[in-house]
């Protein structure tokens, strides 16, 4: 059976990689195969190509270079993590994953909680480049997509909000 991609998209500082960590103890606790597939990580890359800004072509050849290593532990689901701006995006990760079912979660939480959550982990000048796309993607994502869930980061806890994504897919569930 293909595996399933639950692909988690916000902006910059809304929770992506706390929620992944959170859906995959709920998964490792219903012995479910999984693996976090850090876009983020994958594309850190210097110099990049100038076509490839923010290294997601980099990022999807990493995925398609460890698939491999993927089938040969029989995932049954991907958890992903990160900045999606189109469907393509999405559909490009879900065909080099080889993923047949893709969930796609909109986190969204407000400026403020964004800022914070940012300061406290970039510096210098990123810190500011990523605060102000954060407050860029955090209006334009809703915009793009419509998604199959979509949940506010703002004030609830990442536990609950792994169950609330867990129940929405019942085949997990």
């Amino acid at each position: 059976m293909p595996p399933r991609v639950i692909c988690l998209n916000g902006p910059c500082g809304v929770g992506k990689s706390t929620l992944a960590a959170a859906l995959a103890q709920r998964l490792w606790q219903r012995d479910l195969r999984h693996a976090i597939v850090d876009l983020d990580a994958l594309s850190q890359v210097h110099p990049r190509s100038p076509e490839d800004r923010f290294g997601r072509a980099t990022a999807l050849k990493a995925v398609e270079l460890l698939r491999p290593i993927y089938t040969h532990h029989k995932i049954e689901v991907f958890l992903v993590p990160a900045v999606f701006e189109h469907d393509q995006e999405l559909d490009e990760l879900t065909r080099a994953l080889r993923g047949e079912e893709r969930f796609h979660c909109l986190l969204t939480a407000s400026i403020q909680t964004l800022s914070a959550r940012l300061a406290g982990r970039e510096y210098g000048g990123a810190r500011q480049r990523h605060i102000l796309r954060a407050g860029e993607l955090r209006q334009s994502l809703p915009k793009t997509f419509t998604a199959d869930l979509e949940l506010d980061t703002t004030v609830q806890d990442p536990d609950k909000l792994a169950e609330i994504v867990i129940s929405a897919q019942k085949e997990l569930d």
